[in-house]
């Protein structure tokens, strides 16, 4: 047999070299690196076909490097099979898990924090008219109120997370860190994520700036009176504290609905031997779609009722601010009344709006 090639002409085998140059540039930009494996060993077979094999040689014939050509595919082939069937591999398991795992402890953040602002303004202000009989009241259970609270009555963030970390919880640097390394996945598989999923991973982001907000103004030092002294909590905190518990209530149901959103396509991309080759899997795989797109469904119901939740908190705060604007009570007295300090009303208008517009991303998942 002559020498083989499958080019004769060199304007010919230019023309090839661009479009070679082009695909290999093509798939390393838009095919998830999942996909390249494949991607890049059909682009080293055509090279060697096409180019080691090219010798100028105008009787060459075109018969091996078909031969050649369908023997390496047949083995990519094989390669898909064995990868995505048999020994199944995904990096999108692994970000729905992360994104499981910021999501909850995202809301377990806010359901602490909330929580710790109540009690901690409501101590202060049952100091600040000498009814507390306690030395070290709790803030939270274990949690002492010198170990989260300064003297002037402000909260350190620090040492909230510290406390949070010993009853499970998650501080704002690891859900951080949780969030980037979903960063990482998700730009390596953005074209085969779906949508929910992105948008998803959007309201974590957000959620997480709100909740870094909310940190900044929970720890803002008192600087008009010089220590807080639970106005908000007399004023604001005590009589909007069930709306406050709908509306965190409601923010986990939605939570549990996005987690068990997560947790079914976890389940789809879930590792397994023949799966799509075995009538039991393929049921299994109908069944899952059947209860992705009911929790779908519930989770647009809870969005709904989170939503009324939250306006008819933003209402009873707003009715509570007209009436205290229309009464205005002019009080100066030598240590100011626990009903008019203006560092703690200034703290719960920016506690307030934080958690209001942290509650809002949430609808970012629908």
């Amino acid at each position: 047999m002559s020498a083989p090639a499958i080019a004769t002409s060199p304007v010919a085998l230019s023309a090839l070299t661009a479009v070679f140059i082009f695909g290999v540039a093509f798939s390393y930009e838009i095919v998830a690196p999942s996909r390249q494996y494949g991607v890049y060993l059909f682009y080293i077979t055509y090279a060697v076909v096409v180019f080691c094999q090219y010798s100028g040689d105008t009787n060459g014939t075109i018969h091996f490097a078909v031969q050649r050509t369908v023997s390496v595919a047949l083995g990519v082939l094989v390669a898909i099979v064995v990868d995505r069937v048999l020994w199944t591999t995904s990096t999108k398991a692994h970000l729905y898990e992360s994104l499981r795992h910021a999501i909850r402890v995202e809301v377990q953040w806010i359901t602490f924090v909330v929580s710790l602002y109540q009690n901690v303004s409501r101590i202060a202000s049952s100091r600040a008219i000498d009814c507390l009989d306690e030395d070290d009241p709790e803030v939270m259970p274990g949690i002492a109120y010198s170990e989260v609270v300064g003297a002037r009555g402000e909260i350190s963030i620090s040492c909230v997370e510290c406390a949070l970390n010993k009853q499970g919880g998650a501080c704002l640097g690891s859900i951080r860190a949780t969030l980037d390394s979903v960063q990482s996945v998700l730009t390596a598989e953005l074209f085969v994520v779906p949508r929910h999923v992105l948008r998803i991973a959007a309201a974590s982001y957000q959620l997480l700036v709100a909740l870094n907000a909310m940190a900044v103004v929970l720890a803002r030092p008192p600087e008009l009176i010089g220590e807080y002294l639970g106005a908000d909590y007399n004023k604001y905190l005590h009589p909007m504290q069930q709306c406050i518990a709908a509306v965190v209530r409601d923010a986990w149901k939605v939570e549990e609905h996005v987690e068990e959103i997560l947790r079914i396509e976890s389940e789809l991309e879930a590792p397994s031997a023949l799966r799509y080759l075995l009538v039991p899997r393929l049921k299994m795989h109908a069944e899952l779609r059947e209860l992705l797109d009911a929790e779908h469904w519930a989770l647009k119901e809870a969005l709904c009722t989170l939503e009324t939740s939250r306006e008819r908190a933003r209402a009873e705060f707003l009715a509570l601010r007209r009436q205290r604007i229309l009464s205005s009570p002019s009080c100066s007295p030598a240590r100011p009344s626990s009903s008019t300090t203006p560092d703690d009303t200034v703290r719960f208008y920016g506690f307030f709006f934080c958690w209001t517009v942290a509650l809002n991303k949430f609808m970012l998942v629908a």
